[in-house]
């Protein structure tokens, strides 16, 4: 079976191909297309997407080949027949929304993970680094200025989108003011067994949230807004638990975090 779809992303038009068939995914290869591998679970024993995932950090509707169950194709065929895409989905995952995903990954356009009243919240891009602001070294510990050095460095911020975003399908993103198109800030999600503070006290699926508001945009709501929409994407999208680690000190985002009911974890000197 071999389906076309016309997807429109910025005002373009792009074609994807979604097939069970390997010759058709090849064409759709070699042609420089989109291509979906379409999966069909078995009524006896095949279980559910969210039961065979062996990532419990990949979206709800997005199955990467790497971890493939195999799986019987409309024709008998397993999926290791249609190995060459990047992507396998169950029919049922194909939609408007899914297709211009694949379509932002293949053409190297950001993800858009949610809008919010005033914010666009996105992936970070390498044009991005020069409309982040420096903010004083003293506002961050050692653990934080390290890691805050990716969204300054091209490389670093290009192998943090091609090995973050394109496998874990989570990470920091922008945070987008609609108004103007400033980035007014950063947030997201990453791995909290990661933080050796609080290791021993999470589940091995749960995520971490974070989130920094630039200096000039502070008080103002921001941060709130975001975490909503991001714990909103959690839930649906990765369907996976979310923590946060705030330093004792930080009041302020301790009310937030309880605000959000988020299960916050206090720690000294982070």
């Amino acid at each position: 079976m071999v389906q076309n779809y016309t997807v429109w992303v910025e005002k373009k038009a792009y074609p994807v191909v979604v097939s069970d068939e390997r010759k058709a995914l090849l064409a759709a290869k070699a042609a420089g297309r989109a291509f979906v591998g379409l999966i069909h679970l078995e009524e006896h024993g095949g279980g559910s997407q969210k039961e065979e995932r062996t990532e419990k950090n990949q979206t709800s509707e997005l199955l990467r080949t790497e971890n493939q169950p195999v799986e019987k194709t409309a024709e008998g065929r397993t999926a290791n027949d249609i190995w060459d895409a990047e992507y396998l989905a169950t029919p049922d995952a194909i939609c408007p929304e899914y297709l211009e995903r694949i379509v932002r990954r293949h053409i190297s356009l950001p993800w858009i993970i949610a809008e919010t009243d005033r914010l666009l919240i996105r992936e970070f891009t390498p044009e991005d680094i020069g409309a982040m602001p420096e903010e004083p070294d003293a506002w961050f510990t050692q653990e934080e200025r390290e890691a805050d050095q990716v969204f300054y460095d091209e490389e670093k911020l290009k192998a943090y989108i091609k090995s973050q975003y394109r496998f874990y399908e989570y990470g920091i993103w922008a945070l987008v003011r609609k108004t103007d198109g400033r980035i007014i800030g950063k947030a997201g999600l990453s791995n909290a067994k990661e933080r050796e503070a609080v290791r021993a006290n999470v589940p091995e699926e749960e995520l971490e949230l974070g989130y920094h508001v630039f200096h000039p945009y502070r008080r103002q709501g921001y941060a709130e807004e975001a975490c909503r929409a991001i714990l909103d994407y959690a839930k649906n999208e990765l369907d996976c638990p979310v923590c946060a680690c705030v330093a004792g000190e930080n009041k302020a985002s301790i009310r937030l975090l309880r605000k959000l009911k988020v299960t916050y974890f206090t720690v000294c000197n982070m």
